[in-house]
């Protein structure tokens, strides 16, 4: 099923009569929110949509739901991508779609893939069935949750553990010294800590640039 070119001022269903088949919403603006209970692993598709509201994951039947974003409605859409049921797959609507979500929501302890990047994620239940395929800026877990893949985790509360190639991104580095002056002849050292502790790759680059050589005063 195609919908295309409409104006919604309420929310929109795609309900369970859809069963396992496609969805495609193309240059849709909606109001309201966006509930999702029927489509399968190909399937509910936003193209060039604004969406006022949140996009509600609710799918309990069959195979899991595979939503798939371009990047136009990525930046247009103002609330969260809310997923409930059994699950979902979030992907990008091709492999040159940049797409990035504003927030993620999960609230299932069943299977949730993540193949696009997404800013800020939150899990309210326990979950060991989390794929992360592509970037996730921050990840908030209020219970246990482990996470595998092949994407990476900038920043995550403690109870989140990583397996398989997910890697953790670099949030910072920092000095033990924020100066330092040494008479002729002398050595120091500095030292570089990479933030967070877990980072997947630790090693450090180093350069000089703008060295101020103070020359002794003449009488």
């Amino acid at each position: 099923r195609r919908q295309r070119q409409m104006c919604i001022r309420d929310s929109l269903y795609i309900d369970e009569k859809v069963g396992n088949g496609t969805a495609t919403l193309t240059n849709m603006n909606i109001s309201g929110d966006v509930y999702v209970k029927g489509g399968g692993d190909n399937s509910v598709v936003f193209e060039n949509c604004s969406i006022s509201g949140n996009i509600y994951v609710q799918k309990t039947s069959s195979e899991q739901v595979a939503l798939k974003f371009d990047k136009n409605t990525a930046d247009k859409l103002k609330g969260s991508v809310v997923v409930e049921g059994n699950g979902a797959l979030l992907e990008s609507t091709g492999a040159k779609q940049n797409v990035t979500l504003k927030k993620v929501t999960v609230k299932t302890a069943n299977a949730v893939a993540i193949g696009t990047n997404v800013k800020e994620m939150q899990v309210t239940t326990a979950n060991t069935n989390l794929t992360v395929n592509g970037t996730v800026d921050r990840l908030q877990a209020d219970k246990a949750v482990t996470v595998k893949g092949n994407g990476t985790i900038y920043e995550k509360t403690d109870n989140v553990t990583v397996t398989d190639q997910v890697k953790t991104g670099v949030t910072g580095v920092s000095l033990n010294k924020t100066e330092l002056a040494l008479e002729v002849g002398e050595t120091g050292t500095l030292e570089a800590k990479v933030e967070p502790n877990d980072a997947s790759n630790k090693g450090v680059t180093w350069s000089l640039s703008l060295i101020h050589i103070s020359e002794p005063t003449r009488p």
